[in-house]
């Protein structure tokens, strides 16, 4: 029978003989050529299959886990756990600079296994790592928001007492040189000087916290207490149990903001860490310390602005006397809109 015979009814499927006879020609298995292209395409299919199942269970996390929490946090996450892999745990200090070992590394895991449930279990390490990395920096950045808002533990009471005494001291020193300045008439000075004692506080508010947001929160929670005399600590449940939804809004916003900028700043300690392994790290760590700082503040800022305008605009209705003389003037409100309707009626 000739070869053509054979190969008829696999043309008819689009395969040629070759593809069945990896080792030979076409009708001639004992010639030694180069791997057919059916092969060829049959590794190539696996690999994309492979891709296909990554970036399907990527898909399906996305869909079940809340887009703040995969964008803010699982996915930077991912980044810092690929990241320190190949740099701390492959190239380190001594290669650190070598591109070629890093993509060779990433090419061997990419390719490692035989089939798909190899790469179902080195995605589920990759997700399990990434997770805990994300817990532990969600943390991380509940501790650096304690510590930025002034409520430091009892066993940092004694340094925190000492820094704001420092504090009050550099404030009063700045202010009583700006005065005099201004009294010897070099205003320039006098505005350089008020603007470094504005770092440590605004408004004209002594310092009592031994952190910049501490005092930014109590100069907030000061200027509440002079404008509607509440005080803010005990008042504040009572007061989001009334807010209107706007209002509440506002804050959620503000206070996201202020917790992502926490996080950014657990995620430049983490950065600077991973410098201790490998270098490059550490100098992307700190440059990422001076922008969370800024951001930092301007979060601080958002919030405290938002707060003190919530209590004054709101604060009415945790007074029992405002809210029955609010209650009078809907009444009357709504029977003369009754009324008007009953007479056009």
């Amino acid at each position: 029978m000739a070869a053509s015979d054979l190969a008829a009814p696999y043309s008819r499927l689009g395969l040629s003989l070759g593809a069945l006879c990896p080792v030979g020609t076409a009708g001639e298995p004992g010639s030694r050529t180069a791997a057919p292209a059916a092969v060829r395409a049959v590794g190539c299919t696996h690999v994309h299959c492979r891709q296909l199942i990554a970036l399907g269970l990527l898909a399906e996390l996305q869909k079940r886990i809340p887009d703040r929490w995969f964008f803010r946090r699982l996915l930077p996450a991912t980044l810092f756990v690929l990241v320190a892999a190949i740099g701390g745990g492959q190239l380190g200090q001594h290669r650190w600079s070598d591109v070629r070992l890093a993509r060779e590394r990433i090419a061997g895991a990419l390719q490692s296994g035989s089939g798909a449930s190899e790469t179902v279990a080195l995605l589920v390490l990759v997700a399990l790592a990434a997770a805990g990395c994300a817990l532990a920096v969600h943390l991380l950045a509940a501790a650096v928001a304690i510590l930025t808002s002034g409520a430091w533990p009892w066993w940092l009471a004694p340094l925190s007492r000492r820094t704001a005494d420092w504090r009050a001291r550099r404030w009063n020193g700045l202010r009583a040189r700006a005065l005099a300045a201004r009294r010897d008439g070099d205003g320039n000075r006098a505005d350089c000087l008020d603007t470094r004692r504005g770092r440590i506080t605004v408004f004209d508010y002594v310092p009592t916290s031994p952190t910049w947001s501490g005092n930014r929160f109590a100069a907030a929670e000061a200027r509440v207490k002079e404008q509607t005399g509440f005080d803010v600590a005990p008042e504040w449940t009572r007061l989001l149990l009334v807010l209107p939804d706007p209002a509440r809004a506002a804050l959620a916003d503000a206070r996201d903001a202020y917790d992502a900028a926490c996080e950014a700043i657990a995620w430049s300690i983490t950065c600077t860490v991973l410098g201790v392994w490998w270098w490059p790290a550490a100098p992307v760590g700190l440059a990422m310390w001076l922008a969370a700082g800024r951001w930092l503040r301007r979060a601080v800022d958002t919030l405290s602005e938002t707060a003190e305008a919530v209590f004054i605009m709101h604060g009415a209705a945790l007074d029992p006397e405002s809210a029955q003389d609010s209650e009078v003037t809907d009444s009357s409100l709504g029977q003369c809109c009754r009324r008007r309707a009953r007479d056009h009626g």
